[in-house]
Parts: structure tokens; sequence; C-alpha cells
């Protein structure tokens, strides 16, 4: 268990951690079934876990990304970190395009399964924004999770988190 002093870096480590156990059953169910082998979209397994992925997507990650670019990333430019927070949000704009095409795509599958094409793209890309924020939330962890535990203060985690909890909704 790591320690954090303040109550964003542990609310967007505890988001990592719940994206990157997602990205792992997704992983896992995509490594099952061949590019050429739908599954069955009416298992119930496959059901929620498409359904996950969906509300991950549209709701934790939209908002996590948006917090991360309108009130980290300008408190990192303040502090002469501009280069961590424009990487960041590089990745964000290859990173959410796919994980939304993955969404509407798994949205999809709930009601109609997948036919064979349908299936291999959306193990393709699927399978590549599990990888790209796989990565993202790793290298958040290793960079972004320890500067801010040097950078922050009481207030401004206060005013951070209250800012994210408006976000959240």
């Amino acid at each position: 268990m790591q320690d954090f002093r303040f109550q964003i870096t542990r609310a967007l480590h505890d988001e990592h951690a719940a994206a990157t156990a997602l990205l792992q059953r997704l992983s896992a169910w995509l490594g099952q079934h061949g590019a050429d082998a739908p599954p069955d979209a009416a298992d119930a397994g496959a059901i929620r876990l498409l359904g996950d992925l969906a509300a991950a997507v549209e709701v934790e990650i939209t908002v996590h990304f948006a917090f991360e670019e309108e009130a980290l990333f300008p408190s990192l430019d303040d502090n002469g970190e501009t280069d961590l927070g424009e990487l960041y949000v590089a990745e964000h704009r290859v990173i959410l395009p796919l994980g939304v095409d993955a969404a509407a795509r798994a949205r999809a599958a709930r009601l109609t399964g997948f036919d064979a094409a349908g299936w291999a793209e959306f193990r393709r890309i699927a399978g590549e924004f599990a990888d790209y924020l796989t990565r993202h939330a790793e290298a958040e962890e290793m960079a972004l999770i320890p500067l801010l535990e040097d950078l922050l203060d009481e207030d401004s985690d206060e005013r951070l988190a209250v800012a994210y909890d408006a976000m959240r909704g």
C-alpha cells in the first residue's frame, strides 16, 4: 500500500489502479479469442466486460483526462514542468479516440454481438487502447504522482480535490 500525502494523488492513483485492472481483464479476454473467432457476446461475462469498458471510457477516463489537462497540467506549467504536461496531453490525444471507438463498438456488441469483421476491428482497437492506456497509467504513476507529491501543498491539494469532485459530479 502506497502512502500519499494528498487527496488528489490518492484519487489519481486509485483511478490508475482501477483502469489497469479493467485493462488486464480486457487484454485477457481479447487474448482468449483469436482475430477470426468472435466471442459469444451473449455471455454474461462478455456483457459485463463490454459494459465496464464503455462506462470507464465514457465517464472515468474522459473526466480523468479532462481534469489533468484543465487543472493539473497548468499547475505543472506554473512550476516549470511544461514538457511533462505536453507529453501527457499528446498521449491523451492518441488514447482517448481509441477508447471512444472501442466503447462505441462495445456498446453496439452488447446489443448485436460481433460478426467476424467487427470482432477483428474491435479486437485491434481495444488492444491498442489497452496497450497505450496501460503504459500511460504506468508512466503517470512513476512521474506525475511523485512530482505532484513534491509540488503540492495542503491548499492546492484541497483546491484540486474540490475541482475534481465537481468534474466527476
